[in-house]
């Protein structure tokens, strides 16, 4: 791994149009300059784009260094995320008049780079290829994969918010983070103090032959699907570029996280309609270890109202939790408007509420996961 100097050449492009619109800060507009200084490629490829100040910059930097480069920009939006009443890369338009290099830039929107990448590679490959999109899984490990096999041998690969799980709103957001650590290649950081949010690497000859760490790490959990149409592009071409094991691969990360996916969206059904139930009945919890206390907790936070847990007649009511009511099952008998629900995986807690006629709700095991964790941050 190398500590690549960062330089600043190419900012005053945003002098010029009165306004800097990039989400990269100046450090790392710096350092993909460098990259292309270094490197000089002659065909570079864009995801994500934005309002398109990185855009401006890169064309800007490939002006003073006098290069013909080719630059594809691709976004799924047509719209600036932040300001919805503007176009997505509306500030290129805005360079135009200052940018010679704008005649070779092509921006494309409104599709994935696995929906456009048959009409854009033609005969050469790209030398370069810039991930700034959605930071969760499959993201940009996905589209990297899908663009690999139309980088050249030593092409750059820059990825922002390699650390934006530490730094952003959602500790998920780790797909450059995946793919930066699981691909096997030249490994490239700013020159700047603490942890970088943003690095790259360069291709070399081991990275095809160990590609299927990229491949596997498909397996991590995502956070997304995608539609048909989007999914059958990106199969299209991991078909056609990619070998029977890595496409197989390919294939076993979509079935595993669609069954995940499903259960999460069984998680929070389940749980609005625990929610639905404490604000239409009265509620005892069945069960005050850590799933009944978890429980407890959550709909606690949520504004809902507990009345106390149930027992085994054989447990101590005093080790249960302060300040909240506590019952032994044979103190509990039927009364309309009240359910229990049940928090402790037990065939014969069940068989015990069954006979005394209880009503009662088994809530299921998938759930506590979730409940666990959300209790761990926020109660």
């Amino acid at each position: 791994m190398r500590i690549e100097k960062q330089k600043y050449d190419a900012m005053d492009i945003f002098e010029k149009i009165g306004e800097c619109k990039s989400e990269l800060p100046e450090k790392y507009l710096g350092f993909i300059c460098q990259l292309i200084k270094e490197n000089r490629p002659a065909k570079i490829l864009e995801i994500g784009v934005s309002a398109g100040g990185t855009t401006c910059a890169i064309l800007n930097c490939l002006d003073k260094l006098g290069l013909q480069s080719d630059v594809y920009s691709v976004d799924l939006s047509h719209t600036y995320h932040y300001d919805t009443s503007k176009e997505c890369g509306y500030q290129i338009n805005d360079a135009a008049p200052y940018l010679e290099s704008i005649g070779r830039h092509h921006l494309l929107l409104g599709r994935t780079i696995a929906e456009v990448l048959p009409e854009i590679v033609q005969d050469e490959k790209f030398d370069m290829l810039i991930l700034d999109t959605i930071h969760y899984l499959p993201g940009e490990l996905l589209d990297f994969l899908v663009c690999f096999p139309y980088l050249n041998d030593d092409a750059i690969v820059v990825l922002d918010d390699i650390m934006f799980a530490h730094l952003g709103e959602n500790t998920n957001a780790i797909a450059t983070r995946v793919l930066f650590d699981c691909v096997v290649a030249d490994k490239i950081l700013p020159g700047c103090d603490g942890l970088p949010n943003l690095g790259a690497f360069q291709l070399n000859e081991d990275t095809k032959k160990y590609i299927i760490n990229c491949f596997s790490a498909l397996l991590f959990p995502w956070d997304y699907d995608m539609d048909e149409q989007q999914l059958g592009a990106y199969r299209n071409i991991i078909t056609k570029e990619y070998d029977e094991e890595l496409v197989c691969c390919f294939e076993k990360g979509i079935e595993i996280n669609r069954s995940s996916l499903g259960k999460r969206c069984r998680i929070k059904e389940e749980i609005k309609s625990i929610m639905a139930l404490c604000s239409e009945y009265d509620v005892l919890i069945y069960g005050a270890g850590q799933r009944g206390k978890a429980l407890y907790s959550f709909l606690q936070d949520k504004g809902k109202h507990i009345g106390g847990f149930i027992i085994s007649d054989d447990r101590n009511k005093e080790a249960v939790y302060d300040n909240v009511p506590v019952y032994h099952l044979s103190e509990i008998n039927e009364q309309k408007n009240r359910v229990i629900l049940v928090a402790v995986a037990d065939g014969e807690v069940i068989r015990n509420l069954e006979r005394r006629g209880l009503d009662f709700v088994n809530t299921p095991n998938y759930i506590y996961p979730f409940i666990k964790q959300y209790c761990g941050i926020f109660c």
